[in-house]
Order: C-alpha cells, then structure tokens, then sequence
C-alpha cells in the first residue's frame, strides 16, 4: 500500500499496528482532530507518524495532559496576580513594584495526570513582540481585563481591554482556544458584573460580525470584477482571481466563534472553582497518547540539565537513546526521528523552546524559559534609562553608547554585556543570545561606534521613540523631481496590524541595502535608506483600529525600482503568511502619474499585480496601458508604471540609449566573438532579437563590424534588452563593459 487517505472518516486514533506497513508513503488525515498521533506529530508527515506508532509498540502509551496557558493584556489588569493564585490555590495579590516585565513563567497541577505550563505575560506595549516566542499554538489564551475599571458602555474600553487583544491572538493563531477573564470582581456588584459580561458578549460578536462583513463585502466585490471579464483587463483579472481565493480563506479560519467569559477574584478566590473546572475539562479534551519513554525524557533529562541557558541538541539525543536503549536500527525510521518527535512535542507543550528549521539555532535547546524570558526583559524594559545611566555613571559605557540606546535604539555588545552581567553569562551563553535575537529578527547588526567596543551593535526598532526627523526633508521632498519615478505600495490592516509585523520588516529589509547600510534613518513609525542611484522610504500610519504601512521607492530606472519594491513586497508577504496566517489586509499599488501631481485621492491598483507571472506574448500586445481617471487626455498610464513584468517589455529608456552611444567606441573594440555569440543565442532564446536579426548581424565580415550593427540593433529594442546585454557581459568575463553601461 503506498497511500492511505482516512480524511473525513472520523478516525481520531491509528493502531500501532500500522508502523508495520513498510510500503506506506503517504498517510493522508485531518491532523487537527487527532488524537492518536497527536496533531503536533501529524504535522511532521508520515515518517514522523510511523514512527510514533512504532514507538508505542515497543513502550507502554501513556495518556499526557500537557497544556500551555497563556495570559496576556493591558498593564496592571491583574494577569500575575491571577496567575499566581491559580498555581498556589490561596489568594495572591501582586504589587505595583512586582509587576510582570517580558514573561513570568510557573506550572500548575490541578490533578495528578493534568499539568499546565503558564505564561504570565507583561502588558506594555514594547514587551509584546517577545510575546510570540513564548507562545504555542496549541495552547490557551487568556484575555485578562480589571472588570472594577471596566464601562460596559464604553466601547473604547472593550477595544483597549479585550477587542484589540482578540484580533492580534487571531491574527497570529487564528484556531487557539480563547478565554476572557475579568478580575477584582470582588469588588464590583452582581448588577455591574452581569453588564459587563453581557456587555462583552453583545461586542465581541459584533466584531466577529464585521469582519465577517467586510471580508464578505470584499469578496462580493471581487465577485462583480471577476464576472465582467473583459479582455483588457486580463493582467487584473487574475490579480482579482488570486485575491479572491485568499479572501475565501480567510472567512473559513474567522468564522464566528463563542469566547467564555469568567469573573473572579484573586483575593476572595471568588469565580476561580468555575474558572478552573472550565480550564480542565479542556485540558482533557486535547489530552494526547504518547509513549512511556516520551514523557520520561521530559521528566528526567530535563531535570538534570544544571544551569545551563541551553542544552545541545546532539546531547539530548544521545541522553534519550542510552536512558531507553535506543538503537541505530530502530524501524521504520532512525533514532534520530523520533528524538525529533520528541522534540516536538516538549515544545507544543510549552516545556521548551527549539527552533527546528532554524540553521543556527536547530540545534540549541531553551529549556530555562524564566532566564530567558529575564534576558529579554532587560533588553527590551521601557526602564532602562536608570540602568543604562548608573553603566555611564560607572565609565562601563561611553555617553555615544548612551545616546545609541536612548534616541536610536542601538544596544551595543558592551552594553548587552553589563545588561546581563548578573546572569553570569559565559561567552557562548551571549553568542547564543545575540544569534537569537537576530533570529527572532527584533534586531539587526550594525558597526559600534564606541571607542570602548571594537564588537559589533545592534539595532532595535522596536525600542525607538522618536518622531521622524526633520532633516528627511532633504533626502526626501514632498515632490517628486521630474527625472525620477516613483512608484508605491501600501498594505492596509483593517483590524490593526499587531505588534512586531513593521518591526521584523524593518530588520528584514536591512539585508537588501548592501554597502549603504550606513546611510538608513530609521524612527518609531518609519525608516528611509538609500539603495544605489535610488532610495526606499517605509511608513506606518494610524488611523483608529485600521493601520497602514506604505512602502515607497524612487530612482531613474523603473525596472531597478520594481526589484526594490518587490523585494520588500514579498518580505512582508512572507512575514504576514508565516508569522501571522489570519492577518486581515488588503494592498493597493498607487498611481504613480497620482503621486507626482500629489493628488489627495490617486487611484489605487489591486497589489496581487505583484504576485503574477511574466505576460504572454498576447497580453503584451494590447495591454500596454492601464486606466487612470486623473490621466488626461487619454486617462491612461503606461502598464509598466503599475505592472512589474511589463516594465520589462516597455521600449528601452533614453538613458539607456544614451548610455550605449556614449561608450559605443568600447564596446565595439571590447566585445569579443564568443561573448557576441553567447549573447545572440541568449537573445534569440529570450525572444529580444528575431532569427533574421540574428543573421544579420552574423552576416558581418570582421568582428568589429558585427559588433556595430549588433548595437545599432539593440537600441531599437524594449528595456529588458539593455539590462540582460549589461547581465550577458559580466557572465562572459567582460564586467568592465558591464559596469561602464550601469554607470
């Protein structure tokens, strides 16, 4: 048997037995409502499920009830002191010196065979993108609110305490398992409690209503576009259809679903026993079967580890397979995949934090979440000031060291160094760190400037404070000067866009500015840097709930200008459908013609443009403009101002032309009979240059001749043309001609 399909039978446990089907190359299932394997094990395709099955013939099966909780709001709303009456049992109240910084970690054991691994996060706002390292999909979150300071009819307080916080967890984890939790409940009267619970109820589900409505309006709307199908709107059409798909399914992961809502008292214990029953019966229901040997691994090894920030992977595995007497020729996999199997579950479950396919990281484990949650918290504290100036104080830093973090949000190695100190960190321990929180892209590596750090600095952007500088002005004028284009794209979050999306842009974007690293301004809300001839210039603006971040760049050359934006363009696609799966936006591609006549209302193009494949030959040929009801006298614009992949095919630029008649002479004594060929048989392939051109040009007695009438050619040719003949240079040991065209 090579592919069994058990879809949409029902089927929520495998027997052991079939670790036996040796042939089996595919396994398909609905991997969320499995129990035996767990989903965190389906995930991993079949080699990881045979390999579980296998693994619970030869071990008893053991049935785990391992769950993360997650609570996460607003500052001082109660969360540590909930979270510490639910471990102890007895009433906790925390004070305001105690609060939580980046995560307070405990467990909590309600019944021998049921554990909860709890994460007590801190509200403020420059915590929060630490907040996803912590986080298991298949765990639970709680939304806390002060239900004392609570207006049932206020909307902004349910959209501060509650509404922004359900649409970023969405966002990021779009099927987790949510619960509201109001606390000091004590003191409030039964009349108010059931108004805010009522109140609660009434405006969660109009929020969940009108996402629903707006995706359906949007989909309605691409609809109509879809059904008029006319020929001239080809390109868009399948921009339209491609939009549509992802709109599609979007509505199925937000259907509408019922949050439960608990009030209680962390002084009373009022509310907690309903709370608690609520939370184990979940528990119950995701508990999971796992072989024996499985859960001793987390019991044992991980309990011997000393104190150590990280165990190495190697040493994990070699640990588990001498504790179970695992050998190399354990079927239908190796040692080494169920190790991973392993793994993967200790982290779904919150015991520990392993970047998988991570290359750098893969193979350290983050057992010690409470130090590592504690490094974070003094890196990203908003009270750093006091610290940062007792090192200054102290001649630790140097005041440009100072100055680095306070206005510019640049931590150097130094100054992480003295931040940590009290950890006792080893060299290794600190490398690990740095790698990480580059990995987690909170930051960038930048060049100290410190007379007392020859090591390098890194740049937060989530620490930044400032507003944009009034210098940009000059690198950046309002309009747009007459020999250079602009072309726009902005991303539009209508329900917010959560905390770290612009920030891990920012720090993504930085690998693209290669040697002019150094000439980027970045401030709290957007960051302007020069790529070469052209420069980029990113935004983000709020408006209410709904957030923008516009992405902008300008130059001479349209088709350099269409690989920067869609460079950053498919960053943060790719940031967006990883990190945060049910992130509600849409993106438009603004009219350049619009921008340079600084129109209030410029027309706007579906962003899936970027998204589509080169054109054919039949759409090139009647699809070279597109509308534009500002455009006059023919409201149209050129396609390749709007359409990338017919920048390409647009005649070639002037400069370009200019740039060939200026440096004919050299290129007519420098071009070479084997570069001449390889370029006709790349032109000729590429469809530039037609068979009868092609002979033409071959027909020439002397090499020099060929090489004139070739270039009198070329000029006749669309821009693509010049910038593959510059490409067709440098791959045929003629750079210098190359880089004298680009110039």
């Amino acid at each position: 048997m090579l592919i069994f399909d058990i879809r949409w039978t029902g089927v929520t446990k495998l027997p052991s037995s079939m670790s036996q089907l040796t042939q089996l190359k595919s396994l398909l299932l609905e991997e969320d409502s499995m129990v035996r394997p767990p989903a965190t094990i389906c995930q991993h395709g079949t080699d990881a499920i045979l390999q579980y099955l296998f693994a619970l013939l030869e071990t008893r099966a053991t049935k785990a009830c391992t769950l993360q909780l997650n609570f996460l709001g607003e500052v001082a709303r109660g969360k540590t002191s909930l979270s510490r009456t639910l471990q102890s049992g007895t009433p906790s109240l925390t004070s305001s010196v105690d609060r939580t910084s980046v995560v307070e970690q405990g467990t909590w054991n309600p019944e021998d065979h049921i554990r909860f691994n709890i994460n007590d996060f801190g509200g403020h706002q420059s915590y929060r993108v630490g907040h996803p390292l912590f986080i298991s999909e298949a765990g639970v979150v709680c939304i806390v609110f002060n239900s004392l300071q609570y207006d049932p009819l206020s909307e902004e307080d349910f959209t501060n305490n509650i509404g922004d916080w359900i649409d970023m967890i969405q966002s990021r984890y779009p099927g987790i398992d949510l619960v509201v939790l109001g606390t000091h409940v004590d003191r409030c009267d039964e009349v108010k409690v059931d108004e805010i619970r009522c109140s609660i109820q009434r405006r969660m589900q109009a929020q969940a209503e009108k996402k629903q409505m707006l995706l359906d309006q949007q989909i309605e709307h691409l609809e109509e576009q879809i059904s008029r199908n006319r020929r001239c709107d080809l390109p868009f059409l399948e921009a339209y259809r491609d939009k549509y798909e992802n709109l599609k399914s979007l509505r199925e992961c937000t259907k509408n679903k019922t949050h439960p809502i608990f009030m209680v008292s962390s002084q009373t214990l009022l509310g907690f026993g309903d709370l608690e029953i609520y939370l184990i019966k979940l528990a119950e229901a995701k508990k999971v079967e796992l072989p024996k040997r499985w859960l001793d691994l987390a019991s044992t090894i991980l309990k011997d580890s000393g104190n150590l920030l990280t165990i190495d992977y190697d040493y994990l595995r070699q640990k588990f397979m001498k504790l179970n007497d695992v050998t190399i020729d354990l079927a239908p996999t190796n040692a080494s995949s169920e190790f991973n199997n392993v793994m993967c579950f200790l982290a779904s479950s919150g015991e520990i934090i392993w970047f998988e396919k991570h290359p750098a990281l893969k193979n350290t484990i983050f057992h010690r979440q409470r130090l590592l949650a504690d490094l974070l918290r003094v890196v990203l504290d908003h009270n750093n000031y006091a610290r940062v100036n007792f090192f200054l104080q102290e001649g630790l830093i140097t005041q440009m060291e100072m100055d680095d973090y306070t206005l510019r949000g640049i931590v150097s190695r130094n100054l992480l160094k003295n931040l940590w100190k009290t950890f006792n960190l080893n060299h290794f321990d600190i490398d690990t760190m740095t790698e990480l929180l580059k990995s987690l892209e909170l930051c960038y590596e930048v060049p100290c400037k410190s007379i007392m750090s020859k090591d390098s600095a890194y740049h937060f952007p989530c620490l930044l404070t400032e507003g944009k500088p009034e210098h940009l002005s000059t690198k950046w004028p309002h309009e747009i000067s007459h020999e250079k284009h602009q072309l726009s794209l902005r991303f539009q979050f209508h329900h917010g866009c959560p905390c770290g999306v612009y920030e891990k842009f920012s720090v993504r974007l930085h690998r693209h500015l290669g040697l002019f690293k150094l000439r980027r301004v970045d401030w709290k809300d957007g960051l302007y840097a020069e790529l070469g001839a052209n420069s980029i210039l990113v935004l983000r603006q709020q408006r209410g709930r709904e957030c923008t971040i516009t992405i902008s760049v300008r130059g001479k050359k349209i088709p350099q200008l269409w690989e920067h934006l869609l460079n950053a363009h498919n960053d943060l696609l790719k940031i967006q459908t990883r990190d945060w799966p049910g992130l509600h936006f849409t993106k438009h591609l603004i009219c350049p013609h619009c921008e340079r006549l600084c129109l209030p209302n410029p027309s706007v193009f579906p962003g899936e443009i970027l998204d589509l494949e080169r054109p054919s030959n039949e759409t090139r040929g009647f699809y070279s403009t597109v509308p534009c009801d500002n455009a006059v006298p023919d409201r149209c614009i050129p396609a390749s101002m709007v359409i990338p992949a017919m920048a390409e095919f647009a005649p070639m630029a002037e400069y370009n032309k200019a740039a060939l008649r200026a440096h004919q002479k050299a290129l007519v004594d420098d071009i070479t009979e084997p570069c001449l060929r390889d370029v006709l048989l790349r032109f000729q392939q590429e469809g530039i240059f037609s068979e009868r051109e092609v002979l033409t040009v071959k027909s020439r007695d002397s090499q020099r001749e060929r090489n004139v009438i070739f270039l009198d050619i070329l000029r006749t040719k669309e821009e693509r043309a010049f910038y593959e003949f510059t490409r067709y240079l440098g791959a045929n040991g003629q750079l210098h001609l190359s880089e004298l065209l680009q110039l």
